[in-house]
């Protein structure tokens, strides 16, 4: 009875040990795959001057209005271009663009989110650039939502999508709004 005691006594020790080994190996996968340059700006210390922006674009009454075809284009030529000078991260030298970047994402959020008219699939990659650049962006300031690896991906699927959209879809895409 005794051997049998020690014997279950061991295996549960096992157990819990290789629980907590799948628990650990878990944690490190997690964070593996986070942004492994080095953080520069955190979300914190940008987090308001991003909100403000955002507010900024919300509170433009006029802005859908006014919106050209080649409103859109240079918002999206903003975040690609952009996003070649701020891929490896955000750094005091290229935090400006970061935000020129984020600003132009956000208008392409806010046009996604308040136009009357449905995205046929093209116009809605086009348009979610926005979103998928302002999740990356956060990345680049150590806010560590989600997957950095996936948030690049997406965006950068986004990006290859605009060199195939043609001047009449751009024009249809404006039409919409």
């Amino acid at each position: 009875m005794k051997k049998i005691l020690q014997t279950f006594f061991l295996l549960s020790l096992c157990i819990v040990a290789l629980t907590g080994c799948s628990q650990l190996k878990d944690d490190v996968e997690e964070t593996a795959d986070e942004f492994t340059g080095e953080v520069k700006i955190m979300w914190d210390d940008v987090k308001d001057e991003f909100d403000q922006i955002d507010d900024n674009v919300e509170n433009n009454e006029d802005y859908m209005t006014n919106l050209t075809k080649e409103d859109i284009v240079s918002l999206t030529t903003t975040i690609k271009d952009g996003y070649a000078k701020i891929k490896d991260g955000v750094t005091e030298d290229n935090h400006e663009e970061a935000k020129k970047v984020y600003e132009a994402a956000s208008k392409l959020e806010y046009i996604k989110n308040n136009a009357s008219e449905q995205w046929d699939d093209d116009e809605e990659d086009i348009l979610e650039l926005g979103e998928k650049t302002k999740e990356l962006l956060k990345h680049y300031y150590g806010q560590k939502d989600g997957s950095f690896t996936e948030a690049k991906e997406d965006m950068e699927e986004h990006l290859n999508k605009l060199d195939s959209f043609s001047d009449e879809q751009w024009e249809n895409l404006r039409n919409k709004i």
